[in-house]
């Protein structure tokens, strides 16, 4: 059903309530949290798992012959041979990612009902059209689905340039075992990153099109006012924009990498009455 902003106007006016700014809904760090373990669970454990398995069993046999002339081609061998292993991911990365993708729409749909609801004291639920969630939702699964498709492949990467250059180095086995196990560490970074970024991305699209949905045009940008806040978002801390017309360093809140900004809408636009 597509939304009437007149019959909401006529609604609010009835109940002749006045409105200026609500709350925009911010990112579940929970959701964040839950899609960070899964990418390790999935993507980053089990291959350094399959690594202490296959690979640092062959290298310990090997460490007697470390030398600047030493022909690594057993374990490159080894090492094509498990990333070949990693190469079919994306059903798993599909299903992590539209699970990621569901639980942040319904969390940001309930809690955009909730604090609308609160501030114009008008219940939108049934006018709340969510007209293009569901393309919101399929762009983030299939963006997520390309970034965590990278992940196994980028660990590879790492642990066949550290493994060689140990072994060429004449580096003993222990030496390489700990560098290794420092990849899991940056890969687990990587994921975290992902994850953050990923979810606050998703959920500021989710902020503009509920909000386009009732008829807000304009929101306040609110920072999360911490010493991480980048001097660009902090820049824009309070100001309005219009929806259609973003920042043109910043982009919308949660567009930039890793923001962690919300739009707090501007219920001006819905052209309340005074009391």
């Amino acid at each position: 059903m597509a939304i009437d902003p007149i019959k909401l106007q006529k609604q609010l006016e009835r109940q002749r309530l006045k409105a200026s700014a609500g709350t925009g809904v911010d990112v579940s760090r929970q959701i964040e949290l839950s899609y960070y373990r899964a990418l390790v669970k999935h993507f980053v454990d089990p291959v350094i798992k399959d690594i202490e398995k296959e690979l640092l069993p062959l290298l310990q046999r090997e460490e007697k012959f470390y030398i600047a002339n030493y022909d690594p081609s057993s374990i490159r061998i080894a090492i094509r041979a498990l990333r070949s292993q990693w190469t079919q991911v994306e059903k798993v990365a599909e299903e992590i990612a539209a699970e990621m993708a569901k639980q942040n729409s319904e969390f940001n749909r309930k809690k955009f009902v909730k604090q609308i609801n609160k501030a114009v004291g008008v219940d939108i639920t049934s006018i709340l059209a969510d007209s293009n969630v569901d393309s919101a939702l399929r762009a983030s699964v299939t963006e997520n689905v390309a970034l965590i498709k990278t992940m196994p492949a980028k660990q590879f990467d790492r642990i066949e340039r550290v493994v060689l250059q140990g072994v060429t180095s004449g580096n003993d086995f222990f030496s390489i075992k700990k560098d290794i196990k420092a990849i899991g560490g940056v890969s687990k970074r990587r994921a975290k990153l992902i994850a953050r970024d990923q979810v606050s991305k998703l959920n500021g699209n989710l902020n503009r099109i509920r909000q386009d949905d009732i008829g807000i045009t304009h929101y306040f940008w609110r920072t999360s006012e911490d010493e991480r806040v980048r001097p660009d978002h902090a820049a824009n801390n309070g100001k309005r924009f219009a929806w259609d017309s973003p920042p043109a360093i910043t982009g919308h809140p949660g567009e930039d990498i890793q923001c962690r900004c919300t739009a707090d809408p501007d219920l001006t636009g819905l052209k309340i009455m005074k009391a």
